[in-house]
């Protein structure tokens, strides 16, 4: 004998959804100005632009214009760019600090969500209990596994830092992050575009219409209010060995009351 899950509407999911996204964003970029304040972002990136200056000046040149606007330059004017790029490109110290300023936007951007999922996700999920963020609470839906047993802290952190972090989250923020950096071009937008598209199917195919990072640890959203929970494994185990107990004894009391009206 099994238990049903009673899975959360879809309104309330994406209520929910919508709810904790705005709320973490908030809380990402709080703490992105706080990585920013302590790693010295601006001041590495105030340096990397100083280079691109001290190249323009010296060229005459200003490395902002468009293809279009390179196209209508003179010849000799194209010539005059294409070497101050390349002086630019070939000066180390611009490439140190062309580095360092990537590193420090995946810090400041991956480090800030980082937190911010640890708090909202993890965190206050502990608190409330059964997988409740603040938007699940409000509008009354909880995370369980699907054999309706609690969800325990390490698969909460599995769901929360591999799946919704690692996977939904910095993956494609990596991807977008060096695309403006110029290190990716058009398979970085494929490869975001393919993780939507996969994120996508699993909420299509998947019988419980689960995110990724709840087929990863086995988990649903459902209706807090009449869902049936488990603490452990144990105590759903337990749970069903005495509805087959009773099962078993009904079955018999049947057979035993067929019979007697068989030979009265």
């Amino acid at each position: 004998m099994s238990v049903t899950l009673q899975k959360a509407s879809f309104w309330k999911r994406i209520s929910a959804f919508m709810f904790d996204f705005i709320v973490t964003i908030m809380l990402a970029m709080g703490f992105a100005t706080v990585i920013n304040a302590v790693c010295g972002y601006d001041q590495k990136a105030a340096e990397l632009n100083s280079y691109t200056t001290y190249y323009e000046d010296y060229y005459g040149v200003d490395f902002d214009i468009s293809e279009e606007d390179f196209y209508q330059l003179s010849a000799e004017e194209q010539s005059v760019y294409t070497e101050a790029k390349k002086a630019l490109y070939s000066d180390v110290d611009y490439q140190d600090a062309y580095q360092d300023v990537f590193y420090l936007t995946l810090l400041m951007y991956g480090g800030g969500a980082l937190i911010a999922f640890l708090i909202w996700y993890f965190a206050i999920p502990l608190f409330f209990g059964y997988g409740r963020t603040m938007g699940k609470k409000i509008f009354g839906i909880a995370v369980i596994r699907t054999n309706c047993v609690k969800v325990s802290p390490p698969v909460l952190f599995i769901r929360t830092v591999v799946g919704m972090y690692a996977i939904e989250t910095m993956m494609p923020l990596a991807l977008l992050i060096m695309i403006w950096f110029n290190m990716m071009g058009i398979v970085g937008l494929i490869t975001i575009g393919l993780l939507g598209i996969l994120q996508v199917a699993v909420l299509i195919v998947t019988k419980t219409h689960s995110s990724i990072h709840d087929l990863l640890t086995d988990t649903a959203v459902v209706e807090f209010a009449s869902q049936q929970i488990f603490d452990t494994q144990e105590d759903l185990m337990h749970y069903v060995q005495e509805e087959h107990a009773k099962a078993v004894e009904n079955a018999e009391y049947d057979r035993f009351q067929n019979n007697e009206t068989k030979q009265m």
